[in-house]
C-alpha cells in the first residue's frame, strides 16, 4: 500500500510527465520503448546526508505508472550522482533509449560533466 506522500509523489510525476508530453505533442501510450538507460542527478533541500538508492524504485515507480515507458525492467543502464544543494531540492531525470555504449557513455559523461561545472 502506498502511503499519501506517496501518492503525492506519483502525483507530481505524473503531472511533469503530461505537460512534457503537451510540449512535445506525444501521443503514444508510452514515451518510450524497448531498452532504455537512465540518468538522474539528485539535488537535496539541504546538506543532510542521504542514500539515493532509497529514492530510485519509487522514482521508477512513479515514471511507470506516468506511462514514461511500460516496465522499470526496460532500465538496463542506471547512472546517478548528487548535485548541489537546492531550496526545494530536485531530480533531473534522462531516460533514453539505448542504441549503442558508446553513445550512453557519451551522454551520461556529458551530463556529469555539466553538473560538475556548475
Amino acid at each position: 500500500m502506498i502511503s499519501s506522500d506517496g501518492r503525492s509523489y506519483h502525483s507530481s510525476v505524473d503531472i511533469g510527465v503530461q505537460l512534457y508530453r503537451q510540449e512535445i505533442k506525444e501521443t503514444r501510450e508510452y514515451l518510450l520503448d524497448g531498452k532504455l538507460y537512465a540518468v538522474y542527478v539528485f539535488y537535496a533541500p539541504t546538506k543532510r546526508k542521504y542514500d539515493i538508492d532509497n529514492y530510485m524504485k519509487a522514482l521508477q515507480d512513479a515514471m511507470e505508472k506516468a506511462k514514461v515507458f511500460k516496465n522499470d525492467n526496460q532500465i538496463d543502464f542506471s547512472f546517478q550522482m548528487k548535485g548541489e544543494v537546492t531550496k526545494l531540492g530536485k531530480v533531473d531525470v534522462h531516460v533514453l533509449e539505448y542504441t549503442s555504449q558508446k553513445e550512453m557513455l557519451d551522454y551520461v559523461s556529458r551530463v556529469f560533466s555539466e553538473v560538475s561545472e556548475a
